[in-house]
């Protein structure tokens, strides 16, 4: 499944036409999504059909994914109010404590840096992750996310160790090749 992502908008922020030129991003892009995304926006989508045909008369078809229960744009305010909900609760009576929760408590803004850092660590193309985010250049996002990995950089040297250091095996057999042929 592709998606066209729409840079600005309700949910975001608006950007100027000065300020997106100046970012070198596209006004709209494609990308591929995930299938673990793909079934997450089935199912959105069908809630929000079961929502559209509750809302009838009211619904305002806006042609965004995420609306409100009437079909207009989500206020950015009450999507941070959900996402705290979600990712800080509250403990359910008072004097009880919050429940832990399997994950840190990250800011919303935080969750582009974190899928960033992410897909540096699991190896994914810096090339692809630049154009995820819209980055114009990879040497943006590289300055901006490479120094967050200090266990990339690990990997990185265990790698080149693995490369420049002979292997005993190797070594042995070698060796043994070798002397039984002088013999």
């Amino acid at each position: 499944m592709e998606v066209q992502r729409r840079a600005g908008g309700p949910v975001g922020g608006t950007r100027t036409a000065q300020s997106r030129a100046a970012r070198q991003e596209p006004a709209w892009r494609s990308m591929r999504l995930p299938a673990a995304c793909v079934s997450a926006l089935a199912s959105h989508k069908a809630d929000q059909d079961t929502t559209r045909r509750w809302a009838g008369t009211r619904w305002q078809e806006t042609g965004y994914v995420f609306t409100t229960r009437i079909g207009t744009p989500v206020d950015p305010r009450d999507l941070l109010r959900d996402y705290y909900a979600i990712t800080r609760p509250k403990a359910k009576k008072e004097g009880e404590k919050p429940p832990v929760l399997p994950f840190p408590a990250i800011r919303f803004h935080d969750l582009r840096h974190s899928a960033a850092t992410l897909l540096l660590a699991q190896g994914v193309s810096p090339r692809y992750i630049t154009e995820l985010l819209g980055h114009s250049q990879v040497s943006f996002t590289m300055q901006t996310y490479a120094h967050m990995l200090p266990e990339v950089q690990k990997q990185t040297a265990t790698a080149m160790d693995e490369i420049l250091t002979p292997k005993p095996v190797a070594t042995k057999v070698a060796t043994k090749a070798v002397s039984e042929r002088v013999v």
